[in-house]
């Protein structure tokens, strides 16, 4: 049963459970499931990482690896093979945005971008009808970063999470383990 046009994040800290709540959330919406994984394997332990969502994952679902051009068709068209597509993680997104960025862009160039991408998700999420469901980290309840860029990070990583809280339907925290619906 497709819900249509449905937004679900999924946020909180490191470790909180937020990707494992997510795709029991998937799982139990619908068995056609789209895994949108923004990770880039850039080292032996993001390698390690990644290979443990994948086995975690259930081996019916369809993974599609990247974190930007949403807006090409091909995605939407992909999209619309599914009744759910579980975006993880908007974090690591604006992470893979941020650091591609030329040397010497400002830093509202920068996250203008990343809002370009992150509504270019949505828009194709949307323009599919299928729920969508996204992970991100909670990134403003620690320690304000020591260096700019790790500020900038934080900002940008901040402001996606508002945007997208606003447009959800739904709204879940994990703390240690346990979620809790916040909207």
């Amino acid at each position: 049963m497709k819900i249509l046009n449905k937004i679900i994040l999924v946020t909180g800290g490191a470790r909180s459970g937020k990707s494992r709540f997510a795709e029991k959330t998937a799982d139990a919406i619908s068995g056609k499931v789209l895994y949108v994984a923004t990770a880039i394997a850039i080292d032996d332990e993001m390698k390690e990482r990644i290979a443990h969502h994948r086995k975690t994952r259930p081996p019916e679902w369809k993974t599609f690896e990247g974190y930007k051009g949403f807006e090409r068709e091909q995605f939407v068209v992909l999209a619309k093979e599914f009744d759910v597509v579980l975006v993880d993680c908007l974090t690591i997104m604006c992470t893979n945005i941020i650091l591609e960025q030329p040397e010497g862009a400002s830093d509202q160039e920068i996250e203008t971008k990343v809002l370009f991408e992150v509504n270019n998700l949505m828009n194709a999420l949307e323009d599919a009808k299928v729920t969508a469901i996204f992970v991100t980290n909670e990134v403003g309840m620690g320690l304000v970063p020591e260096y700019p860029l790790g500020r900038l990070f934080r900002d940008i990583a901040g402001r996606v999470n508002q945007r997208v809280a606003d447009r959800a339907h739904e709204v879940h925290i994990c703390v240690s383990g346990i979620s809790m619906k916040i909207k």
